[in-house]
């Protein structure tokens, strides 16, 4: 077996979660979500209404990730961006193509899955997805979008993962993520996905918190 890096500086990487200690309250509000999913899912709308309810929801999901990164603009101006009513001054000009470069990626990523693509995530759709995000925009020296970056990285005192090491990385969270032990059959798919969403962004490289 081929000695990894990350084994000595990430120790805390598994590829592993333990639920059975998780409180009673965990797998309540799962249910809780689940029947809420099914019941939103069967709701008849008209396709005005359909659609403003689309656009709320992917305003708000794109607003909360591209701010995280930094972006600045507002929850209107980014509504005004999904439904093409809005033109911004040339010097945000960048701020809407950060925004709309995640619009158009979560539209393909919904299109597939309406046309009853694959489910599973590849390390391939994650490089393709990267690259259509950095789309257009201005990075660093030494970053290609789309591409493993072959560089160590420091966020504040926070030491990334070894280069060498994140295409493995990567495609041992895809490969968990479609193979692990989630009990599907148990949870149904909803709640399994959820689960998924949570613990993923969680078993991410950062150090546990003590």
């Amino acid at each position: 077996m081929i000695d990894r890096q990350y084994a000595s500086t990430h120790p805390w990487v598994t590829f592993s979660v333990d639920l059975r200690n998780a409180p009673v309250r965990v797998w309540m509000l799962l249910g809780e979500a689940s029947s809420l999913c099914r019941r939103l899912a069967g709701v008849p709308l008209d396709r005005a209404t359909a659609k403003d309810l689309h656009n709320i929801y992917l305003t708000k999901g794109v607003r909360a990730t591209t701010a995280i990164e930094g972006n600045t603009l507002s929850e209107e101006q980014v509504s005004g961006l999904v439904s093409g009513t809005l033109e911004l001054p040339l010097s945000q000009g960048y701020l809407g193509r950060e925004v709309m470069n995640i619009v158009e990626a979560c539209q393909d990523v919904m299109n597939e899955i309406k046309q009853g693509g694959s489910r599973r995530l590849t390390t391939l759709q994650i490089h393709d997805l990267n690259a259509r995000t950095l789309a257009g925009l201005a990075v660093e020296a030494g970053v290609l979008p789309g591409v493993i970056r072959s560089h160590s990285v420091v966020v504040g005192r926070y030491l990334g993962a070894p280069a060498q090491d994140c295409e493995y990385l990567l495609s041992r969270l895809c490969e968990w993520l479609a193979a692990g032990d989630w009990q599907i059959d148990q949870l149904g798919d909803a709640a399994t996905a959820i689960l998924q969403s949570i613990i993923a962004h969680l078993h991410r490289m950062d150090p546990p918190v003590r």
